[in-house]
């Protein structure tokens, strides 16, 4: 496979969606490939702050932008994409995908599906993600904990990358300190390959978080069996 399509999405908000998608997507920028990026929070979008260029906004309310969505990933060769769904588009769109059997389709095109769905601190995850799960004929599925929670804590302990079962892999993103945060959320910042190529530039200590950070999200991909063409 060299190019995937790298679907982020949870079943409430703020569960770090965003800053997993904009991850993805930077990593993709760097491919060599072309990356867009869908995404579906309306009016305009979170992600277009950083993609200006190359994101476009997707009503999902609406049948043709569905439809539009679902043929756009599959109709042009070499080209990467990032999905971020609203929590309440998960069910849908996931119906579409295996009745359409859009996964293996894509596959057959030369495509990889990977989805990325992230949980907080107060859900438990296993019934979203089995029913997810039910849904995919040859995507992949990585269970994101998010950073912070207990969950996170325990599961970092018990996994320091990555465990995998199957087709299914589970994992914890690393929470960030206030002040890395706060770079990373000013507009123009931009995660790359250890932010050479940013328009803003941190400072040493940021940076250094940063490529710890990085590093541990890179693990992700080093776990034996997994599809390393998946930009995490």
């Amino acid at each position: 496979m060299n190019t995937n399509i790298h679907i982020i999405c949870s079943s409430e908000k703020g569960a770090g969606k965003t800053l997993l998608a904009r991850i993805c997507g930077d990593i993709l920028s760097f491919s060599g490939h072309g990356m867009t990026v869908f995404d579906t929070a309306l009016p305009s979008g979170a992600l277009a702050r950083w993609f200006p260029k190359n994101s476009e906004v997707i009503n999902f309310q609406k049948m043709r932008e569905q439809v539009r969505l679902f043929d756009t990933m599959v109709s042009k060769p070499g080209q990467n994409y990032v999905v971020e769904l609203q929590p309440e588009y998960v069910e849908r769109f996931f119906t579409i995908l295996h009745d359409t059997g859009f996964d293996e389709g894509a596959r057959d095109a030369g495509i990889g599906t990977g989805v990325f769905f992230l949980h907080g601190q107060s859900e438990d995850p296993r019934q979203h993600t089995a029913w997810i799960s039910s849904r995919l004929k040859t995507a992949s599925l990585t269970v994101v904990a998010n950073g912070g929670s207990a969950t996170t804590s325990r599961l970092s302990a018990r996994l320091p990358r990555a465990s995998v079962s199957g087709n299914c892999r589970e994992a914890a993103l690393p929470q960030l300190s206030a002040t890395t945060a706060e770079w990373v959320e000013k507009t123009g910042f931009q995660f790359g390959w250890y932010y050479s190529g940013s328009v803003v530039r941190p400072p040493s200590e940021v940076k250094l978080e940063l490529s710890f950070f990085m590093e541990k999200l890179r693990d992700w991909s080093r776990v034996p069996g997994w599809n390393e063409t998946l930009a995490l």
